[in-house]
């Protein structure tokens, strides 16, 4: 189970038989470092955080926006922001985005379950960044929205562009993204 604690992140093992370690060592219960690798049963993790650099954190509405980014394998990352996708905290969350893209990921999820508010410019970000992933075979998915977040993207008018990929959590998600893995040719949902 993974458990935010305000800027922390605490990966705990429910008792599983396979158990959970963090950079090769057993735990049952730690707090996830920046590039820790995370292994749970068969699957490798890579746990990165992003936060503001302070000079944008001022100007922020949110100081403690954070972005966790979990390499699931070398070809999906997940990503979840905390607080709002407005303003300078977009700009940070696209440019990660745009790098895990360039850096070969070809399945981003954003995790919005812990996003109060998305702006509309950050909306049309994301369908332009999906566009481009689309056209060299990738595919970026948005799990967990709430009321709230789902009227922004309806009225930026940037539901089109997601309808097919908005998921009701990440494990949803990762099974769609495992079926695009397994099958030829692209999949609907």
């Amino acid at each position: 189970m993974l458990l935010r604690e305000g800027e922390q992140v605490r990966l705990r093992d429910l008792g599983s038989t396979n158990g959970c370690f963090v950079n090769q060592a057993r735990v049952t219960d730690q707090v996830l470092n920046h590039g820790d690798e995370v292994r749970l049963g068969g699957a490798a993790l890579m746990f990165y955080v992003d936060s503001l650099p302070a000079t944008e954190q001022s100007s922020s509405t949110d100081s403690s926006n954070t972005l966790v980014q979990f390499d699931v394998d070398r070809y999906t990352r997940v990503f979840t922001p905390k607080g709002t996708l407005a303003g300078p905290y977009y700009h940070v969350q696209l440019k990660a985005c745009r790098k895990a893209a360039a850096d070969g990921v070809g399945y981003l999820v954003i995790d919005l379950s812990d996003v109060e508010a998305v702006s509309d410019n950050a909306f049309r970000a994301l369908a332009g960044l999906r566009k481009e992933m689309a056209e060299s075979g990738g595919e970026l998915m948005i799990c967990s929205i709430n009321a709230r977040v789902r009227d922004t993207l309806v009225e930026s008018g940037a539901m089109e562009d997601f309808d097919d990929v908005i998921f009701s959590d990440s494990a949803a998600a990762r099974a769609f993204i495992i079926r695009c893995m397994t099958s030829p040719g692209r999949l609907s949902r």
